[in-house]
């Protein structure tokens, strides 16, 4: 039998694990969710990436961004909308990372600091990596065949062989995908290299081939 090394995970605080689903704190007692679902005729994956980052950083309620069609064009959270909502109908052609750092600077600058990568893969890795064992929500975009997509990394699996620790695997919430019941994350990117244009691969209810195209970490202001 072929010996599989000790796995260890980890997610970012405060997300953490319910029976409806991963949640963060509200206020002083309560719970609110995290994920967020985007219908399957539109390409608002950026947009919900960003609102489940916002939920978990604080700043955003998961009752606001789910009833966003209820806030006036002249409130923040209006504005924001109206801005993605120039983008197109259902954004149909995606969000790029730019719109989406102009989208913080004008409406959360005060609340939220970002970052993104200086260079691409391999540092890439090394930048979600290093925000991911700080507690920031890393937004990725993630490229295949045909296209592109949006997800929110939230943890990090790592496998262990003795004394040696390898990272494997960055734990995602997918908007594309259902609530997860059971853990924390519904998707995973895997990161032991492939041969090919797409060397990692994509799991979650299907299994595609990706590469790491760009990311944005971000975190309350506070933190800094």
């Amino acid at each position: 039998m072929r010996v599989v090394g000790s796995t260890e995970i980890r997610v970012i605080s405060p997300v953490d694990t319910t029976n409806d689903g991963p949640k963060v704190p509200e206020g002083a007692k309560g719970w609110q969710p995290v994920h967020l679902r985007q219908g399957s005729m539109d390409g608002a994956c950026g947009l919900y990436s960003l609102m489940m980052g916002l939920i978990i950083c604080g700043v955003v309620r998961y009752d606001d961004a789910r009833g966003f069609y209820n806030f006036t064009s002249k409130s923040k959270f209006g504005k924001l909308f109206e801005y993605f909502g120039q983008l197109g109908p259902l954004v149909k052609d995606g969000t790029s990372s730019d719109q989406i750092c102009t989208a913080i600077d004008d409406y959360y600058q005060k609340q939220i600091v970002y970052q993104l990568p200086k260079s691409k893969e391999p540092d890439l890795i090394n930048f979600i990596d290093k925000h991911i064992k700080k507690n920031h929500p890393v937004l990725l975009i993630i490229a295949y065949e045909g296209g592109a997509h949006w997800v929110l990394v939230i943890g990090r699996e790592c496998e262990r062989q003795g004394n040696r620790t390898e990272l494997c695997r960055f734990l995602i919430l997918d908007p594309s995908e259902y609530t997860p019941q059971i853990c924390s994350w519904n998707g995973v990117i895997t990161l032991k290299k492939q041969k090919g244009e797409y060397p990692y691969r994509w799991w979650t209810s299907s299994d595609i081939d990706v590469q790491l195209w760009d990311a944005i970490a971000i975190w309350p202001k506070k933190d800094r």
